[in-house]
């Protein structure tokens, strides 16, 4: 399952504007308040993957919840029906309308699409969607940590030795805490313990690479637990670059790259950074990777 486009009819800055999807990895950039992360939102909102199912490491679901991530204005975000698509390689569109609740103190953007027998549903599609905004990248130096246990999570060899990679760090790394905040909402961490120092003291950036590469290795072990039932899934990235040095910001594409293709993943994610923005057009050219732009000052480069 892939999305191949986002058409946005009205809403907000975009006024039919059509936006198309790389089959593996989507780059949006460009200058601010352009609606970067609106499209994220509107890309997330459409999936989720039932509890039952599976859910990720850090995250309680495999979903991205427009009404948790952004706030609706009563005066621009007026109540109307297709505001939006998306449309998937399947065939099957989805739409989305906004409605006003209880009393208009609550806009919601709600889905449209069909079951499979042809009836009317405003169920997302069901396929696994993790979302990293920017409340990620919150310093651990300047947060109240909860009192609730902070847990030893599980790391793989082959993801310490990815991070490490990344970060271009030698340091020998024993085991991953996961943190949880209290003065930021639904905030939760990870920080990584090494010979020379603990969780509590990891940078930024260290936090940012953490929780992209855990979000992966949730859809890795997604993949295994449902085995031919598994069929991909979406990785949305608000700023990636954030906090993190141009060679991470290079390694970690290289990264995210390989590791769609391995598990059908399609990651959209924005940037500010120009370094990596140059090492995308720099890879794109012997790989005769496409690349689009659209216009509201908003680049896309899709990595197909």
């Amino acid at each position: 399952m892939k999305i191949t486009s986002l058409k946005i009819n009205d809403f907000r800055i975009f006024k039919n504007v059509e936006i198309i999807l790389g089959e593996y990895i989507t780059v949006l950039a460009g200058s601010n308040a352009v609606g970067k992360s609106t499209i994220l939102g509107l890309l997330g909102n459409s999936c989720e993957l039932k509890k039952d199912i599976g859910t990720p490491i850090l995250q309680p679901l495999f979903r991205c919840e427009w009404s948790e991530l952004f706030k609706m204005s009563p005066t621009f975000d007026k109540t109307k029906s297709n505001v939006a698509t998306i449309y998937f390689d399947n065939g099957e569109p989805l739409s989305y309308r906004i409605t006003w609740q209880d009393k208009g103190s609550r806009g919601r953007l709600i889905p449209n699409t069909k079951t499979d027998d042809g009836t009317d549903t405003n169920a997302k599609k069901s396929w696994p969607t993790l979302y990293l905004g920017l409340s990620r990248l919150y310093p651990l130096g300047e947060a109240l940590i909860s009192e609730k246990e902070n847990n030893n999570i599980s790391i793989s060899e082959e993801l310490i030795t990815t991070y490490k990679n990344i970060l271009s760090i030698t340091d020998e790394i024993s085991t991953a805490n996961q943190i949880h905040l209290t003065d930021i909402k639904k905030k939760t961490s990870v920080g990584v313990n090494t010979n020379k120092y603990d969780y509590l003291t990891n940078s930024a950036g260290q936090d940012n690479l953490a929780q992209i590469l855990l979000s992966v290795e949730s859809f890795k072990l997604l993949a295994e637990t449902l085995g031919d039932a598994y069929q991909g899934g979406l990785l949305l990235i608000d700023e990636i670059d954030a906090a993190l040095h141009p060679s991470a910001q290079n390694k970690l594409l290289d990264f995210l790259y390989k590791s769609a293709k391995k598990l059908k993943l399609q990651i959209v994610f924005t940037t500010h950074s120009i370094s990596l923005l140059d090492y995308i057009i720099l890879k794109s050219q012997p790989l005769k990777i496409a690349i689009k732009t659209s216009s509201n000052h908003t680049s896309l480069h899709g990595l197909i």
